[in-house]
C-alpha cells in the first residue's frame, strides 16, 4: 500500500474516533427532542395502521389530523439508521455522563450524525475522483472538506441538515456513476437501480425538501443527451424499463418512508407547502439588521453564503470563468461540473423568487455546500 494512502488511513481513523467522542460531549439543541418526537409519532402511527388492516380496528383519523401537522416535512429515513444505535449506546453514555436515559439517548444521536456526515466525505471523495485523475489533489480537498469548522461543527449535533446533505452527496455519486456506466456502455443491472431508488426516497425521508435532487438529475440527463448528442426517443427505449423500475421504486420506498401519506396521499402537497412557508417567523441578525424568516430579502442567501463559505473556495468560484474552457473540454466532466453547477445557481434562485421562509444562516442549504465545494476546488 502506497504511504499516501496509509497516512490517508490514519488520518481519517483518528478523525473518526475524535470527531465521535467529542460529538457525545455536545450540548442538546431542540431538533434532538423534536425528532425524537417524530420518531415515537411514526411508530405510533404505523402500530394504528397494522391495527387497522390486519386486526380491523378503527383509525382515529381526527386525532391523526391533529397530530400530523407537527411533523409534515420529515419521515423516519434517519431514525431508522439512528434509533437502534441510539438504543445500544444510551445505556453506556448514561453511565459515563451521569445523564438521565432519555439525556443519553439524545446524546447518542450525535454519534450517528457524525457518522453519516464521515460516511459523505468518503462518496465527497468519490465524486472528485470521477472528474480529477490526480489522487493527492483528491485527498486534500477531502481534508478541506472534512476540517471546514462550520460543517464539522454541524456535525457535532444537527440531526436534520447533516444527514440530508449527507445523503445527497452520496445520490449525486450514484446518479454520476450510473451515467459513468451509460458513458462507458457499461451493463446497468437492477440492483444498482433499486438502490439509487432507495437512497432518492430516503433523502426524501429525511426532509420533503429531498425532492429538489430530481432537478439534478433533470440537470444530469439533459446535459448528457446534450453533450453526448444522444436522440432522448432513442434513450427512453433503451432504458424505459430501468426507468420505470427507478420512478416506481422511488414512490414506493418514499410512501414507506413517510407513513403519513398511506393515509392522506394529498399530504404530500401539503407538506411542501408547509415546509416552503415554515410558522416559524424567526429573526437572523444580518450585517446589523434582524431579517425574519417569512420576510427575507433577495439578498438573504448571497449574504450568507459569503460569509460562510471559506475564501478558498470563495476565490475557486471567482477563477472558474478563467478555467471554463479546460474543464469543459471533457465531455464527461462537462457534463458532472454542468450539473453541479445549474444545481447550485436554479436552487438558490428557486428559494429567492419563491419567498421560501429560512432562518439560522443557511441550515436549510446546508447540502449545498459539499457541491460548491466540489466546483470550485
Amino acid at each position: 500500500m502506497e504511504i499516501k494512502k496509509k497516512i490517508l488511513i490514519i488520518f481519517l481513523s483518528i478523525y473518526l474516533i475524535i470527531g465521535s467522542l467529542n460529538s457525545i460531549k455536545t450540548g442538546i439543541s431542540f431538533d434532538e427532542n423534536y425528532e425524537e418526537l417524530n420518531w415515537n409519532f411514526h411508530k405510533q402511527l404505523v402500530i394504528d395502521l397494522k391495527n387497522k388492516f390486519i386486526h380491523g380496528e378503527e383509525f382515529n383519523k381526527k386525532k391523526f389530523d391533529e397530530e400530523v401537522k407537527g411533523f409534515v416535512g420529515y419521515g423516519i429515513g434517519f431514525q431508522i439508521v439512528s434509533q437502534p444505535i441510539q438504543n445500544f449506546l444510551q445505556d453506556i453514555l448514561a453511565q459515563d455522563n451521569k445523564t438521565s436515559l432519555y439525556g443519553a439517548k439524545l446524546l447518542s444521536k450525535h454519534f450517528v450524525v457524525f457518522l453519516f456526515f464521515f460516511i459523505s466525505g468518503i462518496f465527497f471523495y468519490l465524486i472528485l475522483r470521477k472528474i480529477v485523475e490526480n489522487e493527492d489533489f483528491c485527498i486534500l480537498a477531502l481534508i478541506i472538506y472534512l476540517t471546514y469548522p462550520y460543517l464539522f461543527g454541524q456535525s457535532m449535533f444537527s440531526p436534520k441538515d447533516v444527514p440530508f446533505l449527507s445523503i445527497w452527496v452520496v445520490c449525486t455519486f450514484l446518479s454520476f456513476n450510473l451515467l459513468e456506466k451509460i458513458i462507458n456502455k457499461k451493463t446497468i443491472n437492477i440492483k444498482s437501480v433499486l438502490i439509487f431508488s432507495l437512497l432518492t426516497s430516503y433523502l426524501v425521508s429525511i426532509r420533503i425538501a429531498g425532492i429538489l435532487i430530481f432537478l439534478q438529475y433533470f440537470f444530469l440527463l439533459v446535459l448528457y443527451l446534450s453533450i453526448y448528442k444522444q436522440n432522448i426517443i432513442q434513450f427512453l427505449k433503451n432504458f424505459y424499463f430501468k426507468i420505470t423500475t427507478f420512478i416506481i421504486g422511488t414512490v414506493i420506498l418514499t410512501f414507506l418512508l413517510n407513513p403519513i401519506f398511506f393515509i392522506e396521499p394529498s399530504l404530500i402537497i401539503t407538506t411542501i407547502k408547509i415546509n416552503a412557508n415554515h410558522f416559524n417567523n424567526v429573526g437572523t441578525t444580518t450585517f446589523g439588521k434582524i431579517m425574519y424568516s417569512k420576510d427575507l430579502p433577495s439578498t438573504y442567501i448571497p449574504i450568507w453564503m459569503a460569509v460562510k463559505i471559506p475564501i478558498i473556495i470563495i476565490l475557486g468560484i471567482l477563477l472558474l470563468p478563467f478555467t471554463e474552457k479546460r474543464i469543459f473540454e471533457n465531455k464527461k466532466n462537462a457534463t458532472f461540473i454542468g450539473t453541479l453547477l445549474l444545481t447550485i445557481i436554479s436552487i438558490p434562485l428557486i428559494l429567492i423568487f419563491n419567498k421560501v421562509h429560512l432562518y439560522d444562516e443557511i441550515r436549510q442549504i446546508m447540502f449545498l455546500i459539499p457541491i460548491i465545494f466540489i466546483i470550485s476546488l
